[in-house]
């Protein structure tokens, strides 16, 4: 568990969309952006894009993507707009980041949403 520089953080937001005109023999199928093809029936398929959230760190000289938005989605909790901007503005300069898993400590998360205003459940 090593403490990082925190540089940026980044919201995508994710995406639905409805399309028609796929063969009859068309399976699901995932890109590597994430996207989520699904047959409906009749021709007609679903396209799902997941949202990201991810912090930047600095490691050393080189930076670092890490994906926070499964502590937000396992807390169910909702990123709206306001909750995304008051993360932005209450960022803290060092966050620690476990170096097998790549993945921000829960317990600095928690107490980046306290200063951020956001409630656990």
């Amino acid at each position: 568990m090593d403490k990082k520089e925190c540089v940026d953080l980044t919201y995508v937001k994710g995406d639905f969309s409805l399309f028609q005109g796929k063969k009859g023999n068309y399976n699901s199928s995932w890109k590597k952006n994430g996207t989520v093809y699904t047959p409906k029936g009749n021709g007609w398929g679903t396209a799902v894009t997941p949202s990201k959230l991810t912090l930047t760190v600095k490691n050393d000289d080189k930076l670092e993507s890490v994906n926070i938005k499964t502590f937000f989605k396992e807390n169910e909790i909702r990123l709206t707009q306001n909750r995304i901007q008051n993360l932005k503005a209450t960022m803290p300069t060092k966050i620690t980041i476990d170096s097998t898993t790549k993945q921000a400590s829960e317990k600095d998360l928690k107490d980046w949403c306290e200063r951020a205003k956001i409630k656990i459940k």
